[in-house]
């Protein structure tokens, strides 16, 4: 077992591996949401015509409105197997994938800051989820508004 002191740690360096492990998580964590973004590109139509013209060949699978209007439907399967690849629910990977089909297409401001690495994926997700439910020109004007301050603004100030 490893002992809980070392008598060379110092505070200076124990602080260091602190930030250098932060950093590398909030990469990995951008990384999944720039990963989840690809994924539902993949698997994903932008009209309910094209969703309809698709029935046939996609086996009962669903094409499902994870965003805003204006972004691409995607398919409900490759919600699923993300999900459980992801290690979460299924209706927790359908919010996660909604959130990074939301930035992709409706938040280009917000989306180049998380792939810039200047945003936190998890502030930029908590401005997806706000932002959902909103038109397409509602929508642009909030990402115009706060894309460029998203990274230092308190998310209780996104939601009015």
């Amino acid at each position: 077992m490893e002992a809980l002191l070392d008598p060379d740690d110092t505070t200076s360096d124990l602080l260091a591996a602190v930030r250098r492990s932060r950093a590398v998580a909030e990469q990995a964590d951008r990384d999944v949401l720039i990963a989840a973004a690809r994924f539902a590109a993949l698997h994903s139509v932008d009209t309910m015509e094209e969703s309809a013209r698709l029935d046939g060949d996609t086996f009962g699978d669903r094409m499902l409105p994870l965003a805003g209007p204006g972004a691409p439907l995607v398919s409900e399967a490759a919600a699923v197997e993300f999900a459980a690849v992801l290690g979460r629910s299924t209706l927790a990977g359908k919010r996660f994938l909604g959130d990074a089909v939301e930035l992709r297409y409706r938040l280009k401001h917000v989306w180049a800051r998380i792939l810039d690495g200047s945003l936190l994926a998890w502030r930029a997700r908590r401005i997806a989820d706000l932002t959902r439910n909103l038109d397409a020109d509602a929508a642009a004007w909030v990402d115009q508004q706060i894309g460029a301050h998203a990274h230092r603004s308190a998310p209780a100030s996104w939601s009015g």
